[in-house]
């Protein structure tokens, strides 16, 4: 009797448990909307319901309209997966930032993969068999982190729930992308180093000319196409600042300026000579 008590009961949770799922998958698949994790902090995302994105060994990645507009994520999941039936390529999501115009620099592609992050003892085969993931990284450079790859397009989301939910798991985020294009570099004499250029302004990018060290800079570059700095007023305290530099004077405020050296209201420009 306790045998069969047990067996009733375990076989009770099971059912739970899979009903459970299956509630979180069909809770995802009817949203368009998603808060992911995305260059470092929360962000809102709006489902595309007119396109994917397909890949193949033959053209690359390319993005393709869909033949009818879907309503929700279970219906775009169809609908990639119709294509990718006909093409024999990879067939995925595709993502927008919230709120934004939808263009390269707001795009994502919602990729197969989802970071874990665990505690010590974690058994990372034991839940990659739990989602059905193929495949199981734990990358180097991210300890106490689990990499998943899931085998269908769209599980990312899906099965993200079931993931956050199993022992030892910390948090479960899906690992978008997006097309990196070249950025702005300025035309600056002293920025770009050279044979002839020494690269002065090693601060801005480090790319290790003497005597900087690779790396050891303001990290700035990867943003100079978005962020324009409009509206930010700065202030800078130095024993010299050339307010008539051609690079300062557009967007120098002369008005509010101070010589720290004298206690004056005068121009702050200092003397090269010294």
């Amino acid at each position: 009797m306790r045998h069969r008590l047990f067996f009733f009961l375990a076989s009770a949770c099971l059912f739970l448990a899979g009903g459970m799922a299956w509630g979180q998958q069909a809770s995802a698949e009817g949203q368009t909307r998603f808060e992911i994790h995305d260059g470092g902090r929360k962000r809102g995302f709006e489902l595309a319901l007119d396109e994917v994105t397909e890949k193949s060994a033959a053209k690359g990645e390319k993005g393709t309209k869909t033949s009818r507009k879907g309503k929700n994520l279970g219906e775009m999941r169809q609908m990639a997966r119709e294509v990718e039936a006909v093409s024999g390529g990879k067939v995925d999501i595709v993502l927008y930032e919230e709120g934004k115009p939808r263009d390269e620099s707001t795009r994502r592609v919602l990729t197969r993969r989802v970071l874990l992050k665990v505690q010590p003892g974690f058994d990372a085969q034991a839940a990659a068999a739990a989602v059905g993931a193929l495949k199981v990284e734990k990358p180097g450079f991210a300890p106490g982190h689990v990499l998943l790859t899931l085998p269908g397009v769209g599980d990312a989301l899906t099965k993200l729930d079931a993931l956050k939910t199993l022992p030892g798991v910390l948090s479960a985020e899906p690992q978008l992308a997006r097309i990196q294009k070249r950025r702005l570099i300025p035309n600056d004499t002293f920025f770009s180093y050279s044979s002839g250029n020494p690269g002065y302004q090693w601060h801005l990018r480090n790319t290790g000319q003497s005597p900087g060290v690779a790396g050891v800079d303001v990290n700035v570059t990867s943003v100079w196409d978005s962020y324009l700095g409009t509206g930010i007023r700065m202030g800078i305290v130095d024993d010299g600042l050339e307010v008539a530099h051609p690079d300062l004077s557009p967007n120098t405020d002369t008005v509010n300026d101070h010589d720290w050296n004298d206690a004056t209201p005068d121009d702050p420009t200092g003397n090269a000579s010294s």
